[in-house]
């Protein structure tokens, strides 16, 4: 049985048998003398004060916060805010935090600064505030694309002649494919084939010159083991990023334009692989093997452009 004595402070009760003070919560020490420091938990957030009660804390939130602990914020009326705007409370008033397209009071003024473009070679204008950036090709850098970038691997073809191409010989076999670059080519008045790679295929003991292939920079046209694809891409004198991926396993051929996806092309050679053979980067071939010999590229397939960081993987 407990009693309240005299001696157990703080409303403590005593246990007889014990002889000792049982305390009430926040409170310690033999008589039950000390108020326990409730605020040494950090319960209050956000830097609030803190007031140390009988059992709890006490939290003075700053104007911004609400709550036991201070820990939510003030919400207040979102419809303030036009264009996606955030309202938010700031020294007990509403305000709106703006989308970076958007300025005012209200995120009401839209933000067209790109009337004048101030970027040079070719780079995107994109309205910013306080001030536009400038969104570059990948031959050039810096706040206005000034910068000439270096490139490890860049092909610049400028002539049309059959002896201008790049070569390079695949000795493995693929069950993906990944071609990716960046193109920029410099007349549409050339057809022009941008790579084609081909092979000798060991089932039908023949050349297969179209086993992969980009032509026609008029309107691109994808060649995939043998066969002819028009693309919906017309390609022009900026910079473009060109990339096509192709999975045995599921037969699917995915192309992308400019990071977007284009087309998605399905079954392809499902289940078969893509053979050993020779890539060649500005001419279409018509001959499998010594594509350095005269007659076995042709003027009218003569790619005139520019084509950098090459994936072929």
């Amino acid at each position: 049985m407990f009693y309240s004595l005299a001696g157990c402070l703080n409303g403590g009760t005593c246990d007889l048998d014990e002889v000792d003070c049982i305390c009430r919560r926040g409170f310690t020490g033999q008589f039950c003398e000390t108020n326990i420091d409730d605020c040494a938990a950090d319960l209050c957030q956000v830097n609030a004060m803190c007031f140390d009660g009988f059992y709890d804390v006490n939290c003075c939130c700053d104007i911004d916060h609400v709550g036991k602990y201070c820990k939510n914020e003030k919400r207040c009326n979102n419809e303030l805010c036009n264009n996606r705007g955030k309202c938010i409370v700031r020294n007990n008033t509403e305000i709106c935090r703006c989308l970076k397209l958007y300025k005012g009071k209200y995120c009401e003024i839209e933000i067209k600064n790109c009337s004048v473009n101030h970027c040079k070679n070719g780079g995107l204008c994109v309205p910013a505030y306080p001030k536009n950036i400038c969104r570059c090709p990948p031959s050039h850098k810096g706040n206005d694309c000034s910068e000439e970038r270096y490139f490890m691997y860049a092909l610049n073809f400028q002539k049309n002649i059959t002896t201008e191409y790049s070569m390079v010989v695949n000795s493995r076999l693929l069950e993906e494919v990944t071609f990716a670059f960046w193109m920029k080519v410099s007349t549409l008045q050339q057809r022009g084939t941008l790579f084609s790679y081909s092979y000798l295929d060991p089932i039908k003991y023949q050349d297969e010159l179209h086993g992969f292939g980009l032509s026609d920079t008029s309107y691109l046209k994808l060649y995939m083991f043998g066969k002819k694809y028009l693309l919906e891409i017309k390609p022009n004198t900026n910079w473009h990023h060109f990339a096509v991926t192709w999975k045995s396993d599921s037969g699917e051929a995915s192309v992308y334009w400019d990071g977007k996806l284009n087309r998605i092309i399905n079954n392809v050679r499902r289940g078969r692989l893509l053979w050993n053979g020779v890539l060649v980067l500005g001419q279409e071939q018509v001959a499998l093997g010594e594509v350095s010999f005269i007659g076995h590229f042709s003027k009218a397939e003569t790619y005139l452009g520019k084509i950098i960081e090459v994936n072929f993987t």
